[in-house]
This record gives structure tokens, C-alpha cells and sequence, in this order.
């Protein structure tokens, strides 16, 4: 009678220790992220404040997910648990957070002067490999105007795109009605473009000045500089190098301003 309760209960214990071994084999883990732009030079900016789509291969929100997830930096990046299994998670990221859940339909616009931001790729996730690195870039052209080596100037934007369609899984923008824009400022955002010429309403010292630049093309994180100065014939002439800060060099440009 004690050999048979002694085999039961050996039997039972190397059940219950396969079992255990099967339940550790299959757990899930959570999912963890770090968030990144990244400088000319190469250093690391903290992205704060984001969302997270995070998807299966089909396209469909992962499990347990509700899609867009809202990550928030405060010594590390905070956001619901998210449980990953052996399926891999596709994950795209942008910046502002919003919570429109199609990401191939997010709506943009130039008012706000937003320094919108993309995951630069997909990123892959899953049980086996739950922490990843995203690294988000500038989807926006920027655009600086020096009038004599001064920024106190004032910019109106006569014919220019202010709202678009953002895909963010293709990285496609989709651009929307022609509208004039007062940016007031000498330093702002425009949608990158083909072909696009700026004409451009400069306030200076109490003058206005109409400025058209050359038809060019606009590239998604690039900043363009326009450093004019005032000639004898009270025209403005474009001045040195289109120079950059953190995002990556553009090109050189000519052009006049005319004193209205």
C-alpha cells in the first residue's frame, strides 16, 4: 500500500513539474520601448510624448491591444502593459499623440507649427525579443528667413498647402487645399513638396517686402535657410549657404525681395 501512494505521488510531481516547465515555455512578455530622434551629431533626443500603433503582419490590432496606445516618458517610457506572445508585433510610432486609430489616414496642418515625428521603420516585436529601440524622424520641412542677420522679421505665406494626409505606415503625405498662411514668425513648418515655390510676404522694420523663391523641392527633414539683405536698389538678395541644426543639410537658393 506505501509503494503504490509512493508511485502516485512521484507521478504527480513529475506531472506537475512538466506542466510547469509547458507554462514557462509558452509565458508571454511585456513589451518595453525606448524612443528616439536622433541630431546631426548623432545624439539622442527623447521623444516624451507619443503614440504607438502596434499591429499583427495582416495589419490588425495585436492582441490585447487597443490601438493607438499612449506612451509618455517620465524616466522611462509608461504606457499599458502590452502582453506579447510568439506572433510578431508590428509597431509604428507618431508624434503628437492623437487618438485617431487609422494610422494610413492621419490628419496634419501648418497652423499649429507641430514638429510632427514618424518611427523612421517598422519595428518587430515579440516574446523572444520584447524590447526594442524606436527612432523617430522630422516628416516637415523647416524653413528660416534672416533679413541683414536678423530674425526679427515676420513671414505671410501667399499660396502653400496647410493641411495634409499622413500614412504612416507607407510614409506617404497626401497634400490638401492651397490656402494663404501667416506664420508669424521668421522661422516655421511647411509640408514637404515637389516643386513648390514660396512666395512669401515679408514684414521687416515697419516695411513689407514681397519675396518669391525659386520653384524647389522640399524634403521631409531638411531645414532650408534664407538669409537676405537689403540692396542699394531696395531689393532683397539671397546670402550664403543654406545652413542646418539638427536635421540634415538642404541646398543653396537665390532670389529677390522687393520693397512693396
Amino acid at each position: 500500500m506505501k509503494r503504490i501512494i509512493f508511485f502516485s505521488a512521484l507521478f504527480s510531481t513529475a506531472l506537475y513539474s512538466c506542466t510547469d516547465n509547458d507554462s514557462l515555455h509558452t509565458q508571454n512578455e511585456s513589451l518595453s520601448v525606448e524612443c528616439y530622434t536622433r541630431t546631426s551629431e548623432n545624439k539622442k533626443d527623447i521623444v516624451q510624448d507619443f503614440g504607438m500603433y502596434v499591429y499583427t503582419s495582416t495589419l490588425t490590432d495585436y492582441s490585447g491591444v487597443s490601438n493607438p496606445v499612449h506612451v509618455i516618458y517620465s524616466g522611462s517610457w509608461n504606457f499599458p502593459q502590452i502582453s506579447l506572445s510568439e506572433e510578431i508585433a508590428q509597431i509604428y510610432c507618431f508624434h503628437p499623440y492623437t487618438s485617431m486609430s487609422n494610422c494610413k489616414s492621419l490628419s496634419l496642418e501648418l497652423l499649429s507649427q507641430t514638429d510632427y515625428l514618424a518611427s523612421s521603420n517598422v519595428v518587430t516585436a515579440d516574446k523572444d525579443n520584447p524590447s526594442v529601440n524606436i527612432v523617430m524622424k522630422h516628416i516637415l520641412s523647416k524653413i528660416n528667413v534672416m533679413i541683414e542677420g536678423s530674425n526679427l522679421c515676420t513671414v505671410k505665406l501667399l499660396s502653400i498647402p496647410t493641411v495634409a494626409q499622413y500614412d504612416l505606415v507607407s510614409d506617404k503625405m497626401t497634400l490638401g487645399d492651397v490656402s494663404e498662411f501667416d506664420t508669424k514668425s521668421s522661422s516655421f513648418y511647411i509640408f514637404p513638396s515637389e516643386k513648390q515655390q514660396l512666395k512669401m510676404n515679408i514684414t521687416y522694420n515697419g516695411k513689407e517686402y514681397d519675396y518669391t523663391a525659386a520653384s524647389k523641392t522640399y524634403e521631409a527633414g531638411k531645414e532650408y535657410g534664407y538669409d537676405l539683405t537689403i540692396s542699394d536698389s531696395k531689393e532683397l538678395v539671397i546670402n550664403g549657404d543654406v545652413t542646418i541644426t539638427d536635421w540634415e543639410q538642404a541646398g543653396d537658393y537665390e532670389g529677390t525681395v522687393n520693397e512693396k
